[in-house]
């Protein structure tokens, strides 16, 4: 985004008590971009929230619903990869 202030965040996990606690820490903005922090602030809550919740998804081991399709199974070996060397004739 052009103009936009770098954003400096950091994902600290803690565990205490068997739990893991995740802290997402945001660097204090330099004076002359707080305008833009002022503004962003709101969408990089959303953004955070929205990962969060994933997340928590990918934790709790939810593989969302079966694939529509199995895979087919993979071909046998072609042998293409020798275990030999090939010599000239």
């Amino acid at each position: 985004m052009p103009g936009a202030a770098k954003v400096v965040m950091t994902y600290a996990f803690v565990e205490t008590d068997g739990e893991t606690h995740v802290e997402i820490r945001v660097a204090k903005p330099k004076p002359k971009e707080e305008a833009f922090f002022t503004q962003f602030g709101p969408a990089l809550l959303k953004i955070i929230e929205g990962e969060l919740a994933t997340l928590k998804v990918m934790l709790e081991g939810d593989k969302g619903p079966a694939p529509a399709v199995e895979e087919p199974p993979l071909p046998a070996s072609a042998k293409r990869f020798m275990t030999q060397p090939v010599h000239a004739r």
